[in-house]
């Protein structure tokens, strides 16, 4: 009678294991790709542990794929080419609890805190995000529930929940939002990139405590020099609101703030003058722009909007917005639900 060595017994319980692995892989999530599963069926239980595993310098797409499950912890993505999929915002959710007050505190006389507060904080080219949430459930002061500093990022079916300074676009340009949900109170899109937020829902929440009734969806940094390129197109959207809230569609944060409103719903919550100044005064820098004849619904109307806010018949498309973008992004190689689902990923409050 033949008898199987101890080696032989190891290796076929590996290649079973690896099959294992490759066969629980949802449809549209390559075999190669680095699993992440609280039960420990993937590689790691933790998405920052998956992130340390790529290797450096990294110039070739790696593609992390987090099971279904709620992991509270803060990553911190210092890599190229880095892709997240989840098995969809409704089930697979990364969630942390830190606001820039309690990060300084941690880290006295440094500097940056409301954007190193954030759950997920991305420092690299070329990362694409599909079918997760991004969360940060603090509520005392800013708490980004996710930041971007780098160049050609696409994002599609990804929610990001917070309250004040939910989403930094923090630098870089040719960064494509692409039919995410939004939700936050207080400057909740906010920062210095260059950006397109289409087919998206900005919802204006109303936080469990300390709301003021007003919420502001967008706050650019364009101060007309370091950052001039600087620039948010609000695109092919919708704009909802907990019962209460004003959705103001934004603030100047910068002297030369600028963003751009086009073919979105606007419901009656958006206050017939629009926007507010970040402080006192009149700030005669703004580049905020709605685009005549684009933008629906009962809060669309600009004939009382601010005096320093601007009409234009000009319409923003992604090539005209994006000149230099890559082919990388023209034509994103996409994963999990994104490959099947079209537009209206997400329920879509009015159209």
């Amino acid at each position: 009678m033949r008898t199987l060595s101890a080696t032989t017994h190891l290796v076929s319980a590996l290649a079973l294991a690896l099959a294992m692995v490759v066969a629980a892989l949802p449809a549209n999530v390559p075999s190669s790709a680095i699993v992440v599963a609280k039960d420990g069926s993937g590689k790691f239980t933790t998405l920052q542990a998956a992130v340390n595993s790529v290797k450096q310098p990294n110039t070739a797409e790696v593609v992390i794929y987090v099971k279904a499950g709620t992991y509270t912890e803060q990553v911190s993505i210092k890599s190229d080419y880095i892709t997240i999929v989840g098995d969809g915002y409704a089930s697979t959710k990364i969630t942390n609890k830190l606001d820039a007050k309690t990060w300084q505190s941690q880290n006295p006389g440094a500097s940056g805190a409301s954007a190193e507060a954030g759950t997920v904080k991305v420092q690299g080219a070329f990362f694409k995000a599909f079918d997760i949430t991004f969360e940060n459930t603090a509520t005392a002061s800013q708490a980004p529930a996710f930041y971007i500093l780098g160049d050609n990022m696409y994002i599609e079916n990804v929610q990001f929940l917070g309250w004040q300074d939910t989403l930094l676009s923090y630098q870089g340009t040719n960064q494509w939002f692409y039919n995410c949900y939004i939700r936050g109170d207080v400057d909740f899109i906010w920062g210095y990139g260059r950006a397109i937020f289409q087919n998206s829902e900005f919802h204006v929440g109303k936080r469990p405590s300390g709301s003021t009734g007003n919420g502001y969806i967008i706050a650019n940094g364009n101060d007309g020099s370091s950052h001039k390129t600087s620039w948010f197109l609000m695109l092919d959207s919708s704009i909802s609101a907990d019962s209460g809230m004003s959705a103001w569609l934004g603030r100047p944060w910068g002297s030369a703030a600028a963003g751009t409103w086009q073919g979105v719903y606007m419901p009656s919550s958006v206050p017939a003058a629009g926007y507010q100044p970040m402080s006192s005064g009149t700030p005669s820098g703004t580049q905020y722009y709605e685009v005549i004849g684009t933008n629906t619904g009962p809060g669309s109307s600009t004939g009382n909007r601010v005096k320093w806010v601007h009409t234009t018949n000009t319409k923003s498309s992604f090539s005209s917005f994006f000149p230099s973008a890559p082919s990388w992004l023209t034509s994103p190689k996409k994963y999990g639900a994104s490959v099947s689902k079209g537009s209206g990923y997400f329920s879509r409050c009015c159209q």
